[in-house]
């Protein structure tokens, strides 16, 4: 699949106009329909460690697009480090038809001007493109697998429960809220 996708295709399983904006908004609504869980307790048992000297690493990255190559002072939590796993997670929420990508862009030195300051989501709902600052690779896949694909109200109830009632990442990443 080239760089930059935007039809939508047949999966088993879903429609074909499954992933447009009037669906999704249709299947967000059924989602704020479920209860809302009491807050659970949160611990506060940590410490912020500031970066350190030794903790910063040097990466190189060559833009897929233009071959550019840039160097970068990184940490080694980066999402640079975690490239294929990102792209892998991605990869799983095309399969069931949804289009979204790292914006890979933003990693580059000559291609960056060109995009939000990332790194960002790249997602396309009825042929309109929009940006989504990257938060977790696996938090908003996950998030975004769970909500494409249930179907009973039990599954909306269950992902009600574990987003503990806060369905504004979900409408960030749905292009329903802005960063």
């Amino acid at each position: 699949m080239p760089i930059g996708f935007s039809g939508i295709k047949d999966i088993e399983g879903f429609p074909s106009d499954f992933f447009t904006k009037d669906n999704l908004d249709k299947k967000l609504a059924i989602l704020k329909k479920a209860p809302v869980p009491p807050p659970k307790p949160r611990a506060m048992c940590y410490s912020y460690t500031p970066k350190r000297p030794e903790d910063t690493l040097t990466f190189s990255y060559i833009c897929p697009i233009c071959g550019t190559k840039t160097i970068h002072h990184v940490s080694q939590w980066s999402e640079l480090f975690r490239l294929e796993e990102i792209r892998d997670q991605a990869q799983s929420v095309r399969d069931m038809g949804f289009e979204i990508y790292l914006e890979e862009k933003c990693f580059c030195s000559k291609c960056k001007i060109e995009v939000p300051e990332g790194p960002v989501w790249r997602i396309t709902i009825d042929a309109h493109t929009f940006y989504v600052k990257f938060y977790s690779s696996k938090l908003d896949c996950d998030l975004l697998k769970k909500f494409l694909s249930a179907r009973a109200k039990s599954d909306y109830d269950n992902l009600m429960d574990e987003i503990e009632g806060d369905t504004s990442r979900l409408e960030k990443l749905l292009g329903i809220k802005h960063d």
